[in-house]
């Protein structure tokens, strides 16, 4: 029966990221995913930290069973699957721990539809399947933890290093891995994770090739340009406010006051690594202070809802079938009503630009995308708007639902893309303007528009969504 239980519960949630996910192509970085995907691209122009070559492999291999008229749907629904498989195996795990099959089903309900769970397994993301890593890999340290014999510790080192080949905050969990582990396996585990995270390291010769050892590392470690925000020295209020604010939707739920007795309570020492699991990732994203901070809570909220499982322990099961049913209601009404109390009351904050067809409150406080379509407007309405010879300069939000809808076919490209990856100079960027070519831009303000063009020598002119750059000196 327990089996049937689990193989329901996996359905249940498939099906509804399948039915909420997006349908078409995406804005930022999901859109740069679905690009890499049809370009078989495993680097990327940001440096190894952003490269995640094993979602890469695993999304080209998924999409590969769909019809191309289906691909960006297929890289939505990948995501679909690893969030249902993570969201499962918490179930598994909480179970096992605890022994109620309903204290498994809080756990999984708590976790799989929170805000920043339920929006990820929507979207062509590789969070849904970091996710599914973490939740194999505490079943797994709890397996070795009770064995006590090298194998769960070799098979749990090899996860582990499939984990970093397709996320870096898989590291965060090397510690409390190195402390839980004998010392007479770190050698055999440390063989295991690296054949685990072969994947990533094959790409790092040609880095110290081009960069060296130093660059090569960093890179492996922070990217290109991402080591401040690691180190947590990007500290701007207003957007770390707006971050907290939108995590803030995932706590609503009554549920989680499970979590605060056994956290003070439980002991062993699984219970221990847990804490320590729980510390270390709670803190990487409270003071990962980047636009999409509140992206990276995913795993913080799944350790969380493991602690809330084994805490509903303490609950009979009248009391803990009422409390998986009210978080369902939590979970669904809660964006729903917050979405109608800021729109009523205009509370969401003027953005520094707005993107054309998104519908900014809706877009970040509901989780289903399902119905969510800006880029894929943006981007058919790009493809009448411009024609040959005609120039766009992308910012990196826009540029990669545009690259993959010209390498899906799906867009014409006969006007000419530049996106801050194409290495145009400045006095190339001055010299187009100064041609007869149409140059236009989205958004002509810092940040989203090469800072040549805000000199004063140029200025800009609306047509339609976009703006056209035209020099000063020139009229």
């Amino acid at each position: 029966m327990r089996k049937y239980f689990y193989l329901l519960l996996f359905v249940f949630f498939f099906l509804l990221y399948a039915a909420t996910a997006q349908r078409g192509v995406s804005w930022q970085d999901s859109g740069e995913f679905q690009w890499r995907i049809l370009s078989g691209d495993l680097r990327w122009f940001a440096g190894l930290a952003r490269a995640h070559p094993l979602y890469l492999h695993l999304a080209t291999l998924f999409s590969a069973a769909f019809p191309a008229s289906a691909f960006f749907f297929s890289t939505h629904l990948l995501s679909a699957v690893g969030m249902a498989g993570a969201a499962t195996l918490i179930a598994l795990l909480v179970t096992l721990q605890t022994h109620r099959w309903t204290c498994g089903l809080l756990a999984a309900l708590l976790f799989g539809l929170s805000h920043m769970p339920w929006w990820l397994g929507t979207i062509a993301e590789v969070d849904a399947w970091g996710c599914l890593f973490l939740a194999l890999e505490l079943l797994g340290l709890r397996w070795a933890l009770e064995k006590q014999t090298a194998l769960p510790w070799l098979l749990l080192a090899f996860l582990n290093g499939l984990d970093f080949s397709l996320h870096n905050i898989a590291l965060l969990n090397i510690p409390i891995l190195l402390i839980a582990c004998p010392t007479r396996y770190w050698l055999g585990c440390l063989a295991g994770w690296c054949v685990g995270c072969s994947p990533l390291l094959y790409l790092l010769p040609h880095e110290i090739k081009v960069y060296g050892i130093g660059g090569g590392i960093k890179s492996l470690l922070f990217g290109y340009d991402y080591a401040h925000a690691v180190l947590g020295t990007t500290f701007k209020f207003k957007m770390v406010l707006a971050s907290y604010a939108l995590f803030s939707i995932n706590l609503m739920n009554p549920a989680w006051f499970t979590a605060l007795r056994p956290l003070w309570r439980e002991k062993g020492s699984f219970s221990h690594a847990l804490r320590g699991l729980l510390l270390i990732h709670a803190l990487f994203f409270l003071r990962y202070f980047i636009p999409s901070q509140a992206l990276f809570s995913t795993t913080t909220l799944l350790l969380l809802s493991v602690w809330a499982g084994l805490g509903a322990s303490y609950l009979s099961q009248r009391a803990l079938l009422r409390l998986s049913l009210g978080s369902i209601v939590c979970s669904i009404t809660v964006p729903i009503l917050l979405l109608f109390a800021v729109d009523t009351y205009h509370l969401f904050p003027n953005r520094q630009r707005a993107l054309p067809f998104r519908k900014e409150a809706r877009y970040w406080l509901l989780p289903w995308k399902h119905n969510e379509t800006s880029a894929q407007q943006f981007v058919d309405h790009i493809g009448k708007l411009l024609h040959d010879t005609d120039v766009l300069i992308a910012d990196p939000t826009i540029a990669g639902p545009l690259m993959a809808a010209q390498k899906a076919g799906v867009l014409s490209t006969g006007w000419r893309l530049i996106t801050p990856w194409s290495g145009e100079t400045d006095d190339m960027l001055k010299a187009l303007v100064g041609s007869q070519q149409r140059i236009f831009v989205l958004s002509p303000v810092a940040g989203y528009t090469p800072a040549v063009f805000l000199n004063g020598s140029f200025r800009f002119e609306k047509e339609d969504i976009l703006y056209r750059v035209r020099s000063v000196h020139h009229e």
